[in-house]
């Protein structure tokens, strides 16, 4: 099965503002609520982003994972209505 996923991340001129949690406590937290990752990449600058979502796509919450905070991932926006675009790559849709 191919699919695509294309996620643009802004990151706030105050990043300092942004709560990183324990890791653990955030994916229990998000499976007990529903959301499992579907999707997980690497940016240039080394911290991993993943993409969590309901069975559903009902609820979505994307989750930055710094290398310099062990054990530490921080939420960085949620949604809701997420919907995965499937077809051939690389045709428009």
């Amino acid at each position: 099965m191919k699919w695509l996923a294309l996620m643009l991340i802004a990151v706030p001129a105050h990043a300092e503002s942004i709560q990183c949690y324990p890791r653990d406590k955030i994916l229990t937290g998000l499976n007990k609520a529903g959301e499992a990752v579907v999707a997980r990449g690497l940016l240039r600058s080394g911290e991993m982003i993943e993409l969590l979502t309901t069975r559903d796509g009902g609820t979505w919450t994307l989750l930055v994972t710094p290398p310099s905070l062990t054990g530490k991932s921080c939420p960085m926006t949620t949604g809701f209505s997420w919907l995965t675009v499937t077809g051939e790559w690389g045709k428009p849709l």
